[in-house]
């Protein structure tokens, strides 16, 4: 008989599996006693581990415990794309308590991003497997989570119809917590039915178990809830007696914002209608709903995202001062102010669109006016005023570039954070999936998560300037190039080097893998390419024919071609098998500094001292777009992975974003530092770009144009 797959393993790589075990734990551990930046570090860790050595439950545990912690984070776009991951994984190795658990978690992401159809099939995918498995706990709590769900859609008779449901199970659980809750959600669903009678019946079900087992800010609750109803229904004396009731309890719990609101209401019996959705609470918190049952709470610098059953769901992080207001805009945002001087634009997903920058002290208050425009007020009764996007009015303006071409340029990205893992100039950067790296002249090479930004790993080694870095496509790898004339293969889960590639005269300025991950090429100041076995670390070609420094090196999707570009202001492009020379390319007019391929591997984009970047044919050799607006040298450039954008940084300290098809500017951000190398990753609807400047900073934009 075969041993088990985790008694193999535990044969096979018993060192490594059990490292992986304790990460995993520690990960838990960190997550537990609140410190999530921990927690995803160790977490990583542990998944390249089993990754490692193939074991696809410890795989997809970590996976499904990433995804956790990025939703207390505050992240939950990065938990959908975490337990997506882990789904079939546990699919395939038949744990169908790992599934639901799982899927559960999964609806409830989709629905804190604002998407209540996709939490719909999810939750419907993973209630046969509750009762399959007979957890009726997790079937009664996924059936009130898909109720919420329907809501959200506005079906509310099948809202009603799930909500009955859940309230059987409820009831033969004996859970009168639950039961309460969703004899008041049902009852909700029925007032808004226009079926004020079965609101009655159910609200006066539920007031009594609340009644029961204490809950009095339950039972003020419904009791506000029951006035209402029974104002509306014309009975002014049960109404005035529910509404007393509440009063009286509101006082006990210390709601001074529903005191003032009930007692003016009973002093006004013409009033009917009571507002209940924003107010202050006795601990200091300030809310005020969002979207569909949603609520979002702040104080101090700090913004929550509340779910339906007053749940936290995300933490909105970027304000450095206290949060004076935030509000909903029309279109689902929300807009922020704070005491750091700044007003922020946030999407559902928790993501900070815009940070509006104008201001000279500390933001009180704000508007939307008429026109979907926004007007802030100061501290020094400045007043400021802002279009829908969060530019500044004066701001706005239209460019005009060469005879023809016009844009309007708008703040539609924006810095979420400054990354500072290095002490001096990071000369390059690249990111693959949740890992991104970094080199830098203090002689480091930084590996850290693009999830919660933190460090996982610091590579030292190399005795000069590390001048380039990327990763492997499984990310169990990465390569350097330095000043000292060498370039290093490291093992990112030890830290450990495995290769030094010696053939080079003079500095290493690019490196760069093959998609397949078999071999490594490294572009020198000695002017020629290196083609390496990354298996062996041993050189295979050495390619000549620049005329100049090489600076940068690139490897088409597909594998077949690799492109470089030189101080000699030419292109070139080589076969990977042969090492012959293919094409040049020529109508730089100054150095070139940097090369990227589209996804596709039809074109590819450079980056020159001559102040452009071009977008080049790969078949034809023809010069598809020629960018200009930058004011010194373009340091980098790259494409978006939907093949709709272009990014360039130079060294007149901004990031233009440009459109791939027309060369339209969208947007631009300015730094006020030299900047050196870029990365980007996501697409035109969320993008997400990693800047490295001459002081040794990452600088985090994350857009929507």
């Amino acid at each position: 008989m075969d041993a088990p797959p985790s008694v193999t393993l535990s044969r096979q790589y018993g060192g490594i599996l059990d490292q992986a075990n304790y990460l995993l734990e520690l990960g838990r551990t960190y997550q537990i006693i609140g410190d999530n930046n921990q927690a995803t570090q160790s977490l990583e860790q542990a998944l390249m581990l089993y990754r490692q050595i193939g074991d696809r439950l410890g795989e997809a545990n970590t996976l499904g415990t990433l995804g956790s912690n990025q939703r207390t984070l505050g992240n939950p776009a990065h938990a959908v794309d975490f337990y997506e991951q882990a789904l079939p994984l546990y699919r395939a190795i038949g744990d169908r308590l790992g599934e639901t658990a799982v899927l559960r978690q999964l609806g409830d992401s989709w629905n804190a991003l604002g998407q209540p159809q996709r939490s719909v099939e999810v939750y419907e995918q993973a209630l046969p497997l509750y009762r399959a498995i007979g957890d009726r706990l997790g079937e009664t709590a996924v059936l009130r989570q898909l109720g919420d769900s329907w809501n959200a859609l506005g079906q509310l008779q099948r809202s009603v119809e799930v909500y009955e449901q859940s309230l059987a199970l409820s009831r033969s659980l004996g859970n009168r917590l639950d039961e309460a809750s969703t004899l008041a959600d049902v009852a909700h669903q029925y007032r808004s039915l226009g079926d004020l009678q079965k609101a009655l019946d159910y609200f006066e079900q539920a007031i009594g178990l609340y009644q029961e087992i204490g809950d009095r800010n339950g039972e003020a609750t419904i009791s506000t809830s029951l006035g209402q109803i029974h104002s509306e229904r014309g009975d002014q004396d049960q109404a005035r007696g529910y509404l007393s009731s509440a009063l009286a309890l509101y006082r006990q719990l210390g709601r001074n914002d529903m005191v003032e609101t009930l007692e003016s209401r009973l002093s006004n019996p013409e009033e009917t209608t009571i507002e209940v959705h924003s107010s202050v609470q006795p601990d200091g918190f300030i809310f005020i709903t969002w979207g569909t049952g949603y609520s979002a709470v702040w104080q101090d610098e700090h913004i929550t995202i509340h779910g339906i059953h007053n749940e936290p769901l995300m933490l909105l992080q970027g304000h450095t001062a206290k949060v004076n207001g935030v509000l909903e805009l029309t279109d689902g945002l929300l807009l922020s102010w704070s005491d750091d001087k700044t007003l922020r634009i946030w999407s559902q997903s928790g993501e900070a669109l815009a940070v509006l920058s104008g201001h000279t002290a500390g933001v009180i208050s704000a508007k939307v006016l008429e026109d979907g425009r926004i007007r802030s007020r100061d501290t020094d009764e400045h007043e400021l005023t802002w279009t829908p996007n969060g530019q500044l009015e004066q701001a706005l303006e239209q460019e005009k570039e060469g005879s023809e071409r016009i844009s309007i340029l708008t703040t539609k990205i924006a810095l979420v954070r400054v990354l500072r893992f290095h002490t001096s100039e990071i000369n390059d950067i690249c990111v693959n999936n949740f890992m991104g790296i970094s080199a830098s002249d203090d002689r480091t090479i930084s590996v850290w998560s693009t999830t919660d930004y933190s460090r996982m790993i610091t590579l030292e080694k190399h005795t000069s300037n590390v001048l380039s870095a990327c990763l492997t496509p499984d990310n169990r790898f990465a390569v350097s190039g330095s000043d000292d004339t060498t370039a290093i293969v490291w093992n990112i889960a030890t830290g450990e080097s495995i290769f030094t590639l010696k053939a080079h005269t003079s500095f290493v300025n690019s490196v760069a893998v093959t998609p397949d991950g078999r071999n490594i090429i490294t572009a020198s100041w000695d002017d020629t390419l290196s083609i390496w076995d990354i298996s062996t670390g041993q050189q295979i070609k050495s390619l000549v024919g620049h005329r100049g420094n090489v600076n940068g090196v690139a490897v088409s999707p597909d594998g077949q071609v690799i492109a470089s570009c030189s101080d000699d202001g030419e292109i070139k492009l080589w076969s990977l098998d042969q090492g012959q020379l293919l094409k040049t390319f020529t109508t730089h007019s100054s150095g070139v500094n940097n090369i990227s391929f589209s996804p596709s591997g039809q074109t590819f984009v450079t980056a020159s001292d001559d102040k452009t970047a071009r977008l080049w044919d790969i078949t034809t050799g023809r010069e598809i777009l020629q960018l200009r607006g930058h004011t010194k040298a373009v340091s980098d450039a790259s494409i978006s992975n939907d093949a709709t954008l272009i990014l360039t940084c130079s060294y007149d300290g901004s990031v233009i974003v440009w459109d791939y098809f027309t060369g339209v500017r969208l947007a631009r951000f300015e730094a006020n530092i030299s900047l050196r190398c870029l990365a980007v990753s996501g697409s035109r609807d969320n993008l997400n770009a990693f800047v490295g400047d001459q002081i040794g900073q990452i600088h985090v934009l994350k857009g929507t144009l």
